[in-house]
Parts: structure tokens; sequence; C-alpha cells
């Protein structure tokens, strides 16, 4: 929420804060979104749209981003045609309700949750490019490589309606399913040179970097992640398992024990622990 943001972008060092709602009101849909600067709290911008029915919220506030970028001094959003275009790869508040609760399973190692959430989104959205990457990724974390392949090349089969942002991602998952982990590296590391926050193409550089026995970056990537996301399960196991792996025992015990007293029912942050206490010597924990 506001406040959360906020107090994160004063911890972060970060000048300003966006907000948003959307509000039913009858048979249309008030949409609204604000900067507002982080430590003195003043409003920067305060933008506001209608939308006529569920189908058009995400264009409404699609529009309203292009009002904020130029009052925070953007010079080149005048065509707000281009943000329709260029920000969200669907215009159905459906399909995002179901990639969102996909993106939060998938985050808290609930597969068979996001799995179904994903299959849905792709059911109303046949053309939804980003809900087949985030199949692959989780059929490739699962082993199932063939359904990984299958659901990578669909979301390929649908790469000129991605973002840019998007495609960068797609292209990075390809990579990393082909075994082509070097390329991986290269895709996601461009994607984080121009999306700084986007902590699943961090988590993906940092895996297909510790395949390349690079457990410096990998480590370095997941510290980042899990500075910006400091409770989500799978990100922190990750960490975890790569300090396990360059025999940082304490740290990596340090890590799994963090999952386990928010997720306690994570199975991954058991056996980065035992890991951990295999290393120093505790068998019989580790056991």
């Amino acid at each position: 929420d506001e406040a959360a943001a906020n107090k994160l972008a004063i911890a972060q060092g970060l000048g300003v804060v966006l907000s948003g709602a959307i509000e039913k009101q009858g048979g249309s849909y008030s949409v609204s979104l604000k900067a507002t600067q982080a430590v003195t709290g003043k409003v920067v911008s305060d933008a506001k749209a209608r939308a006529s029915g569920p189908d058009q919220v995400i264009p409404a506030a699609t529009k309203t981003v292009g009002t904020i970028r130029k009052e925070l001094g953007d010079r080149t959003t005048n065509n707000d045609q281009f943000f329709a275009m260029m920000s969200l790869s669907t215009s159905s508040l459906e399909v995002v309700r179901f990639y969102a609760a996909a993106q939060e399973a998938t985050m808290n190692n609930k597969t068979d949750e996001a799995t179904a959430n994903l299959l849905k989104a792709v059911e109303v959205e046949p053309k939804f490019g980003v809900g087949y990457l985030a199949l692959a990724g989780i059929h490739r974390n699962l082993g199932k490589l063939d359904d990984a392949r299958k659901y990578i090349d669909k979301a390929l089969e649908n790469l000129d309606g991605m973002t840019e942002r998007e495609r960068l991602t797609a292209r990075g998952m390809f990579y990393r399913i082909t075994g082509d982990y070097k390329q991986c590296v290269a895709e996601h590391g461009e994607l984080i040179k121009r999306y700084a926050a986007d902590v699943i193409g961090r988590n993906q550089l940092a895996i297909c970097a510790s395949q390349l026995r690079d457990l410096t970056r990998a480590r370095e990537e997941m510290r980042a992640v899990t500075s910006i996301l400091q409770k989500r399960a799978i990100f922190r196991d990750n960490l975890a398992f790569y300090s396990n792996y360059q025999s940082d025992f304490a740290a990596g015990e340090q890590e799994a024990r963090k999952v386990i007293d928010f997720a306690p029912a994570d199975t991954f942050s058991q056996l980065a622990l035992a890991q951990a206490q295999s290393g120093q010597g505790q068998i019989a924990d580790a056991i």
C-alpha cells in the first residue's frame, strides 16, 4: 500500500512514490494514480480517468501514466496511444488478476496454485504471451522440460504482443530452458540494466549464473532481490542455496532459518538448512 511503499522509498533513498486505486461506481470504474514525494509527502501529480467497463480499466490506467510521466519531467509522452500500445500486453482486468495471483503463488513456492491461475489467464486470452512465459518457468523449475519447451515456444509465438521488458524476459527464459546459460545471463543482464527492480529477471540471471558456476554473481543478484522483497520464500531459498554452494554454510543457515520463520511449511528452506548443517559438521541435525 501507499504507506508501506513510502517507508521503503525513504529507506532506499528514492524520491517519488506512485500509488493508485480502481473503484467501481455503478456500471463504470474510477481509476486514479498519484505521485508523491517520499520525504515531504507533497503530491507532485494526481491523475484520474474513468472506464466504462472492466475491459477499459487498464487502458484508462495506462492513460494516467502519460499524465504522471509528463508531470515528472518526461517530455516524450504526449501520445497516449503510445502508452496504450507499449505499457501492458493485455487489456483484460481478469487476465491481470489471474496473472498477479499466479506471481504471488510462485514466489511462495505454491506451484499448483500458480499453474492453475496461469492456465485460466491464457484460456481467457490465448495470445497472452507472458502467461505462457510464466508457465514455462514453473515447469522448468519442476524438471518438466518438455512442457517447459512447449510453453516457451507458445510465448515466443506471441512475442509481437509483448512489451520490450516482456520480450527480454521471454528470450532470457528461452535460453535458460535450452541450456544456453551464457546468453541467458546476457539477456537478463540487459533486462535489469533497464529495469533495475525486476526481481524475476534478477532471479533468473542468478539461476543461469549459478549454472556457469559464477556463484559470486548469483549471490549478488539474490541479495539485491531479497533487499527488495524480504519475505518471499523462493528468493531467500535461492540465496541460501548459493551461499551453501560457495561453502558459506553459516550464511546459508541464516537465510534458510529466515524462511522457516515466516514460511514454516516451505520444504526448500529445510533442504537448504540441512545442507548448511551438513557443511558445518552437524550431521545428526542435517539428517
